[in-house]
């Protein structure tokens, strides 16, 4: 079994399901996603740019969801 199956092995089918988008909408818009434990809790996620990309900075017990909405938001697209 992979390291991937793994993790994911304790997920329900819904947050695979986001998993998957989040995964997918990050690649195409070539936004470099990062996992920041320093992030304040009234600020779980926060744009910046990192050379000529957009980086997306996330606090690491954000849900999948909330993952998929924070980065449609920071992309300007409905979810």
């Amino acid at each position: 079994m992979s390291a991937a199956a793994v993790a994911l092995d304790g997920v329900d089918f819904r947050d695979q399901a986001h998993l998957l988008r989040f995964t997918r909408l990050a690649h195409r818009s070539r936004t470099l996603v990062r996992v920041d434990r320093t992030l304040p809790e009234h600020c779980p996620a926060r744009v910046t740019q990192h050379g000529t990309r957009r980086m997306l900075l996330i606090a690491p017990n954000l849900t999948p969801a909330e993952r998929v909405a924070f980065l449609a938001a920071a992309l300007g697209t409905r979810q």
